[in-house]
């Protein structure tokens, strides 16, 4: 059946009219100051008048320490340590890794503090409120000591291997005996020098032909025997070993 003229005309008229609607709200470019209109046409900033400052409080510190073996309030007197094959009483002494927990859940002041302090780096951040950091030179307890005063540290601990480990690389370790590929996050404080002499010592571990298997983000092992597991964990240079992705 065939449309009258008038039904499309109707038609036609109801279609249209929401734009022409949206046309005719479109501001003027007269309400807009003429110093606005310029910094605008030139991609400027502009400042915004009578604009408020709000405060907002930080939220209280939990006290936990959340590691990847669970989570604990260090001053409680427990430390989860992981597996009796992962437990390496003389990490510190050798490595001089350390966890920190800061007072507040504004880190500012402690990192501030922690940089100012020679021969102590900033590894890595563990939640709530706590850093992974390496002390370094000749006396490491008596600098273990040192920062355990200052007054915005809550507690201060050697940092466990078994916390380098991925959880489900721990039970790997326990459950089975095949070959298995990972990644290694080195710690971020290493030399150029020393990171070349990790990638020479993780490439005699892998089934690579690659000559370089490591960069300062990360070392990629193939067909690893899970029984070296403890020994990389107790390396100063690593940071984290993960299960490698599989694309």
């Amino acid at each position: 059946m065939a449309l009258s003229k008038t039904t499309i005309l109707i038609v036609a008229l109801l279609f249209f009219t929401p734009l022409l609607t949206v046309s005719q709200a479109t501001i003027p470019d007269s309400d807009i100051p003429q110093n606005i209109k310029s910094d605008i046409s030139k991609g400027e900033w502009i400042l915004i008048n009578d604009a408020t400052i709000n405060d907002y409080p930080l939220r209280e510190s939990s006290g936990y320490i959340h590691s990847p073996l669970g989570s604990f309030d260090p001053k409680d007197g427990y430390v989860p340590l992981g597996p009796e094959n992962f437990i390496d009483f003389e990490s510190f002494s050798k490595t001089g890794m350390a966890i920190v927990q800061s007072k507040s859940s504004d880190m500012t002041l402690l990192i501030d503090k922690l940089q100012e302090e020679p021969d102590i780096s900033i590894l890595d951040y563990i939640p709530d409120d706590s850093l992974i950091i390496r002390i370094g030179g000749e006396d490491k307890a008596q600098k273990f000591l040192q920062i355990s005063k200052f007054n915005e540290v809550r507690w201060i601990g050697e940092l466990p291997i078994a916390w380098k480990m991925s959880k489900p690389l721990i039970s790997y370790y326990f459950e089975n005996t095949d070959v298995i590929d990972v990644n290694l996050i080195p710690a971020k404080d290493l030399s150029i020098e020393e990171l070349a002499e990790l990638n020479r010592d993780m490439s005699y571990l892998s089934s690579s032909s690659r000559a370089k298997i490591c960069d300062s983000s990360l070392c990629q092992i193939k067909d690893l025997n899970p029984s070296l597991f403890p020994l990389l964990a107790m390396d100063g240079r690593i940071l984290k070993i993960e299960i490698a992705s599989i694309l």
